[in-house]
């Protein structure tokens, strides 16, 4: 049965964690197809993470096994789930990281996993699987081995203890805005490796607001700092240095500049309100 594995998380590259999770597989699913989305999504940054699964996950084959682990609750009383819809597989801490790929999936089957059926399964397969659950480390050894055995062809239903519904999973929206006549507000969610900057709305709402109004806007950020920008469809419609609105590859609305980083010039504000000028 091959159902990849995929996995993204927050821990980068400089400490073994990722390598440890991908050595669990292999002991527990011996060469099982591992794809590593990203482990750069900012640390503790729940919001980041959703947002990375939500434009991700329409690629990814059908029956993958998508595990994601952005976990700043780990050890407490945060629930680990494992749910499946959008014919594939979603594990993760129940925190608000899968919530809006699981509301996209319509009606997925969500449980809670239970940790001791976990532990009976691999009890017999791999010599570490009696030495406990770790509070701090539930990457290792809960979500891996929960993926590892799923990938393997065990059902849901052998690994959680209970089932729940969508509306018991922790709400997280990617959608915030305010608006007036003149200004749309949203809070960035997202800042990639350009320092491109993902903002709390669709890039469809947004251009319904402008309505033909121009293509030069304000950007105002936290309120006070204000800087001159255009709305466009590519990073060329403005010139280098420039700042440049316009829609992302996933349709979100987003600030670029072009040939630098948004981020070094709005810094990292709360808020950021777009106006026509």
């Amino acid at each position: 049965m091959d159902r990849p594995i995929i996995l993204a998380t927050d821990f980068g590259y400089k400490d073994p964690y990722v390598g440890v999770m991908k050595l669990v597989i292999e002991s527990i699913a011996p060469g099982a197809r591992v794809i590593d989305l990203t482990h750069g999504i900012p640390s503790f940054d729940v919001t980041a993470g959703a947002y990375v699964l939500y434009t991700s996950y329409h690629y990814l084959p059908r029956g993958s096994v998508v595990t994601i682990v952005v976990d700043p609750g780990v050890g407490s009383s945060r629930k680990a789930v494992v749910a499946e819809g959008c014919n594939r597989y979603f594990i993760g801490p129940d925190n608000g990281v899968l919530y809006p790929v699981l509301e996209a999936c319509g009606d997925p089957l969500i449980g809670v996993i239970d940790t001791a059926k976990i532990t009976s399964i691999l009890g017999s397969k791999v010599e570490w699987a009696n030495r406990g659950i770790s509070k701090t480390f539930h990457g290792r050894d809960v979500f891996a081995p929960a993926a590892a055995l799923i990938s393997q062809g065990y059902r849901m239903e052998e690994l959680v203890g209970t089932t729940i519904e969508l509306n018991d999973v922790v709400h997280l929206s990617l959608i915030d805005v305010s608006l007036n006549e003149r200004s749309f507000c949203a809070k960035p969610i997202y800042t990639d490796k350009f320092g491109n900057v993902v903002l709390s709305s669709m890039f469809a709402s947004f251009e319904e607001f402008i309505d033909g109004r121009g293509d030069r806007v304000e950007i105002v950020v936290d309120g006070r700092r204000r800087f001159p920008s255009r709305v466009g469809e590519k990073f060329s419609d403005v010139k280098p240095g420039e700042l440049l609105v316009y829609s992302n590859s996933s349709g979100f609305l987003e600030i670029a500049v072009n040939r630098g980083s948004a981020e070094k010039v709005l810094g990292k504000p709360s808020s950021i309100c777009i106006e026509i000028t």
